[in-house]
C-alpha cells in the first residue's frame, strides 16, 4: 500500500494559542490586557510576528500563514455547528510551509528572486482549500501595503462564493485585531480597496495601505490578463476551468520583472466533469513548463513522471482517520474509502471512477478518465505540451488575383484571428483565417480533407468548417483552415484558394453539406474535391452509395478512421538522440508531425459519440482515409493552368487541354 507519510507533529493545540484566548473570552476578545496599554500593543506586536515570521513550539515551527489561519480565521464547524478556529491538520503544516516559499514570505523572504512564480494544488474534494486559499490574500491586505490581489475563477459564482469566506476573515479581523483593516471603496464583486479618509486642507483623502482586492471570471474572457502589477492571483475551482492555462499563461507578465518574480500565481481545485479538468492536468504534469513550483512526484509513485505541482490525497484529510494533533492514518483511510466505493466498481463503473476522481489517493486516480477515450493521452498531451511552448504556426489572408492566382498577406490585428482553442468562449469571434505551418513547396505534393456544416447561420451550433493540408512524403500537416465566416460561400472560397495555394492539392469532403460540391462544379473548381472513395465498399461491402465526391459519415467508415487515426498517432518514426548524435534520448512518434493546437485538444478529449461534435477529429480522419485510397496510385503533379494532381495523367491532360474530366453530378 503506497502512500506518502507526512512530518510527525505533537502538542499541536498549542500552535492555536491566540485562537484558544479568543475563545476562553466568550470570544469578545484575544488580548487579555486593557487596550491601549503597552502589554496590549506587545500582546498584537507578538502576534504579527508570529504571522510574519512563523511560530515555533517545542522544536516545530508552522509557517506564518499557518498561524494567521490557525488563530484568525474562524470557519463553520459542522461537527460542532457553529463558528470555530480549524482543527490542525499535518497536511496543512506541508503546504503551508511549502506556500510560504514559494511566495517568498517568512525565512524565505528576498531570499530566491528567481522563484518559480505559479504554485498549483490538485486536491481532493473537502479538503478545505477555498478557507486556506483566501489566507495569502488575507495576509497581503492586512500586512502587505499596496498590495494588488486578485480573486479569479471560470464561474462568476464560484468567485463570488469563496469572496465570502474571504469577506468572514476580513471582517472578523476588523472586528476583533489590532491589524484589521477596513475598505474605504469598493464596487460590489468586483473592486475592494482598503484604506481610510484623511482632511488635508479641507479635502478628503484617501490613505492607509490602499491594498487591493479585485474579482475576475474567465468564461467570457479566458485570456484575460493583469492591467498592471500583480502581488497575488488566486484561482479557485482550477479543475473547472477548462482554458486554465491560457488564463495562468496571460496572467504570468504581471508577476515577473525580467527574470524576477515579484508577484504570484496560486491555482487549486478538484478534477471537474470531463474536458474542464484537462488543462489542470496538463499544469499538473507538466509544471515547471508553465513556470510552477516542481515537487517530487511521490503521490503517483510513478518513474515516468518524477515531478509534478502539489496534491492533497484523500488519504491525508479523511475525517475520522487522524489523531489528536492532525496526524492522519493513511493506511486506515485508504481502506475506508476502497470499502465506501466498492459496490460502484461492479454495478456502476462510471460513478465509480467518478468516485475516484473526486476522492483520489492518486493525482492519477484524480485525473482518471470518466469517459473512454479513444487515443494515446501521455503521447497527445506531450506533444501538446510542445507546441504551446513553441506555439508554430503563421495567420495569413489569402486573396484571389485576377489571373486566378492565390496572392498572400500576413494576418493584422484587424483581421479574423485564427481559432486556436477546442473550447471556445460565447464571445469569441468564429470566422477564423488560415495557419500555414509549413509552407508549399514547388514539386511536393499535398492532399487534403473537409468537413463542412450544413447551416450558414446558427444561434445553437457549435460546428465549424475544417480543412487540413498535408504533405505527401512527410504525411505532417502544413496549413489549417478552422472557422465558421459569415456565408458559407466565403467558406468555400477559402477552402479552395487554401488547397490552390498548396500546388492544387485535393480534398477528400465529408459530403453531407449537400451545397459544397454543387460550388465547387459551378467554379470549375470539381477537380479539387476527391471522388468517392473506393475503400467504401472495402469497408462496408455491398455499399449502395453514390455520390459524385467525398466520403459520408457512416458508424462502420468513422470507427475506420479513428483506428487509422490511433495507428498515424502511435506509429514510431525513429529515435531523438541528443546533441553530438551520441546518445538516444527518446522515441519519436508519430503524433510529432500533429501541430494544430486545437487539434490536439480535440484529439486528447475525443471519445467515440455520435452526438458530439468533433469536427477537427473527423476530418483527420478523412484525410487519413484518403491518404489510404491514393497509396500506391500512379500519381504525377502539373502545375500548368487550373490542372492539378492525384488525379491520374489523362485527367490531367484534359484538365490542361481545357476539357471536362470528372463525372457529372447525376451520375
Amino acid at each position: 500500500m503506497h502512500y506518502v507519510k507526512y512530518k510527525k507533529w505533537w502538542d499541536t493545540k498549542s500552535f492555536g494559542q491566540a485562537g484558544k484566548l479568543f475563545t476562553e473570552s466568550g470570544e469578545k476578545s484575544y488580548c487579555p490586557f486593557p487596550k491601549s496599554s503597552q502589554s496590549y500593543y506587545e500582546f498584537w506586536t507578538e502576534q504579527q510576528y508570529y504571522i510574519e515570521n512563523g511560530f515555533f513550539h517545542d522544536g516545530q515551527r508552522v509557517a506564518g500563514l499557518h498561524y494567521l489561519y490557525q488563530n484568525f480565521c474562524p470557519i463553520h464547524d459542522k461537527k460542532k455547528k457553529k463558528m470555530a478556529f480549524p482543527d490542525f491538520w499535518a497536511l496543512d503544516a506541508d503546504y503551508f510551509l511549502k506556500l510560504e516559499r514559494a511566495l517568498g514570505l517568512g525565512v524565505w523572504k528576498d531570499k530566491e528572486p528567481f522563484r518559480p512564480p505559479l504554485f498549483e494544488v490538485s486536491k481532493t474534494r473537502q479538503s478545505g482549500f477555498s478557507l486556506k486559499g483566501m489566507v495569502p490574500i488575507l495576509y497581503n491586505i492586512e500586512f502587505v501595503p499596496h498590495s494588488v490581489n486578485y480573486l479569479g475563477a471560470w464561474l462568476s459564482k464560484d468567485c463570488i462564493k469563496t469572496l465570502k469566506v474571504f469577506q468572514h476573515y476580513f471582517d472578523f479581523n476588523f472586528k476583533f485585531c489590532e491589524f484589521g483593516k477596513r475598505w474605504v471603496e469598493w464596487k460590489k464583486e468586483e473592486q475592494y480597496i482598503t484604506g481610510y479618509i484623511e482632511k488635508i486642507d479641507g479635502q478628503d483623502i484617501k490613505s492607509g495601505f490602499q491594498s487591493e482586492l479585485n474579482l475576475v471570471s474567465f468564461k467570457d474572457n479566458a485570456t484575460k490578463g493583469v492591467g498592471g502589477p500583480c502581488t497575488l492571483f488566486v484561482i479557485e475551482e482550477a479543475g473547472m476551468h477548462p482554458q486554465l492555462i491560457s488564463s495562468i499563461q496571460y496572467i504570468i507578465p504581471a508577476c515577473k520583472d525580467g527574470d524576477y518574480t515579484t508577484g504570484n500565481i496560486l491555482a487549486y481545485g478538484a478534477a471537474g466533469e470531463e474536458v474542464q479538468s484537462d488543462d489542470l492536468k496538463r499544469l499538473h504534469y507538466n509544471i515547471k513548463r508553465y513556470h510552477g513550483w516542481p515537487f517530487v512526484n511521490g503521490w503517483d509513485n510513478d518513474p515516468l513522471k518524477p515531478e509534478s505541482g502539489y496534491f492533497v490525497p484523500d488519504y491525508s484529510c479523511r475525517k475520522g482517520h487522524m489523531d489528536q494533533d492532525g496526524n492522519p492514518n493513511q493506511e486506515s483511510a485508504m481502506v475506508q474509502r476502497d470499502k465506501d466505493i466498492a459496490d460502484l466498481k461492479e454495478d456502476d463503473y462510471e460513478s465509480y471512477l467518478r468516485e475516484l476522481s473526486q476522492h483520489p489517493q492518486t493525482a492519477k486516480e484524480m485525473f482518471s478518465n470518466r469517459a473512454l477515450r479513444r487515443f494515446d493521452q501521455s503521447l497527445l498531451e506531450a506533444q501538446l505540451v510542445l507546441v504551446e511552448t513553441l506555439k508554430p504556426g503563421t495567420g495569413v489572408m489569402l486573396t484571389e488575383g485576377v489571373d486566378g492566382d492565390i496572392k498572400w498577406r500576413y494576418r493584422t490585428t484587424n483581421d479574423p484571428e485564427p481559432i486556436i482553442e477546442w473550447q471556445l468562449s460565447a464571445k469569441q469571434n468564429k470566422t477564423g483565417c488560415v495557419m500555414i505551418y509549413d509552407w508549399p513547396e514547388p514539386g511536393e505534393v499535398y492532399f487534403g480533407a473537409i468537413d463542412s456544416y450544413n447551416q450558414d447561420q446558427s444561434a445553437t451550433t457549435t460546428s465549424l468548417g475544417q480543412m487540413y493540408i498535408a504533405n505527401r512524403k512527410t504525411r505532417t500537416i502544413v496549413a489549417e483552415f478552422v472557422g465558421r465566416p459569415p456565408s458559407k460561400y466565403e467558406l468555400y472560397r477559402i477552402f479552395s484558394m487554401l488547397q490552390r495555394f498548396f500546388n492544387n492539392a485535393v480534398a477528400m469532403p465529408e459530403n453531407e453539406d449537400i451545397e459544397l460540391t454543387p460550388w465547387y462544379y459551378n467554379n470549375k473548381l470539381d477537380h479539387l474535391l476527391a471522388d468517392q472513395p473506393d475503400i467504401i465498399r472495402q469497408i462496408i461491402p455491398g455499399s449502395q452509395a453514390k455520390r459524385t465526391k467525398g466520403i459520408h459519415a457512416d458508424e462502420r467508415l468513422v470507427v475506420a478512421a479513428e483506428n487509422k487515426i490511433a495507428r498515424y498517432i502511435t506509429e514510431v518514426l525513429g529515435d531523438y538522440y541528443s546533441d553530438d548524435d551520441k546518445e538516444k534520448v527518446g522515441v519519436r512518434y508519430g503524433v510529432s508531425r500533429l501541430l494544430p493546437r486545437r487539434l490536439l485538444q480535440e484529439l486528447l478529449y475525443y471519445f467515440h459519440d455520435s452526438w458530439k461534435n468533433f469536427d477537427g477529429v473527423r476530418t483527420l480522419g478523412w484525410l487519413l482515409m484518403y491518404e489510404d485510397e491514393i497509396a500506391g496510385k500512379d500519381i504525377e503533379q502539373y502545375t500548368e493552368g487550373d490542372s492539378s494532381f492525384l488525379i491520374g495523367k489523362a485527367a490531367a491532360n484534359k484538365i490542361k487541354n481545357g476539357l471536362r474530366y470528372d463525372r457529372e453530378l447525376s451520375n
